[in-house]
């Protein structure tokens, strides 16, 4: 099975799709909220600004390869995480983690958001000071 976002940059922006492993792609029940990272912080800035400067093209809004776990107590609650923010030759921004206490009817933010990344958060010799995150599983 094909990995959702690869190659499918600018066609499927902004497409929210669950998988699960043997089982076919299909979309998310309820809009998910986007967390874009341009504008969060200047090293955030920064990071992006080299990035383009040597020629790669971000697509802010964009989740790409999410991945969702239900509750085995509460089917209801559901938490997903996903790339933010794609670039065309690979990687993301960050990653977000969003939940749902309805079975992904509705989304919002997780509370805390894993700083695995410079535009998460991540300062100089942190474990997570990279410029860009890829694979939230």
């Amino acid at each position: 099975m094909a990995r959702a976002g690869r190659g499918r940059r600018d066609r499927h922006a902004g497409h929210r799709h669950h998988r699960r492993r043997g089982h076919a792609e299909r979309r998310l029940p309820g809009p998910v909220p986007d967390h874009p990272f341009p504008g969060t912080s200047a090293a955030c800035d920064q990071a992006i600004a080299a990035s383009i400067a040597a020629g790669s093209k971000n697509f802010p809004g964009t989740e790409v390869e999410p991945w969702v776990s239900a509750d085995p107590t509460n089917p209801n609650h559901l938490i997903a995480a996903f790339q933010q923010d794609r670039w065309n030759d690979g990687g993301a921004n960050g990653l977000t983690h969003v939940l749902s206490n309805d079975g992904g009817q509705s989304w919002q933010l997780s509370s805390a958001q894993p700083q695995f990344s410079i535009c998460e958060g991540a300062t100089p010799g942190a474990p997570g000071h990279f410029s860009r995150t890829s694979d939230p599983w």
